[in-house]
């Protein structure tokens, strides 16, 4: 009697070890199943969000990043939003950006030229405070310096200048006044 229960008992357990190793097995090939759906989702989903292949925008920043603006980056119309837009219109702003400082380098160095000009020691004259040039020739302040810049001059006196010339015309007519009256 306790042989035939410790055989049903038996038949029993190894029903429950078949049927469990059944739905251990499905739910194996059921997880199996929805990662592979779920794996497939995600990277459909990051190739539209990469907007193209990921060797291709490797390629690109690769390209950005060592400088060479000159890449073309083509992107179709319904990726629009993506990465590899986003990477066009930055290599389009650089590109920009990057002819903006050429034009500003080249007005800076003209302006540097121009400043250069005008350096160094400048021989003047102490009493008529003419300048003399690289050829020798006597030229006046003004003249001097519109030739080698973009100034310009224009003449009025200063206050101590303007009384200097006061004092000198009212003694000067002060004097022909005098040599009228006295005539």
């Amino acid at each position: 009697m306790q042989l035939a229960v410790a055989r049903q008992e038996y038949l029993k357990s190894d029903a429950d070890y078949h049927k469990g190793v059944l739905y251990a097995s499905i739910l194996f090939i059921g997880g199996l199943i929805l990662s592979t759906m779920l794996a497939f989702f995600v990277v459909r989903r990051l190739l539209r969000d990469l907007g193209g292949e990921p060797a291709y925008l490797r390629e690109i920043a690769r390209s950005v990043a060592d400088g060479d603006l000159s890449v073309a980056v083509s992107v179709a119309d319904d990726k629009q939003g993506s990465v590899l837009s986003g990477m066009k219109i930055m290599v389009v702003n650089l590109n920009k950006l990057q002819n903006e400082l050429v034009e500003h380098i080249t007005e800076l160095e003209a302006t540097l030229a121009r400043v250069n000009q005008l350096e160094g020691i400048i021989p003047i004259c102490a009493s008529c405070k003419k300048i003399r040039d690289e050829e020798n020739s006597w030229h006046t302040l003004e003249r001097f310096i519109s030739d080698r810049s973009d100034a310009e001059f224009s003449h009025a006196l200063c206050p101590h200048c303007a009384d200097k010339q006061k004092k000198i015309y009212d003694n000067y007519f002060l004097e022909q006044k005098q040599v009228s009256a006295s005539k």
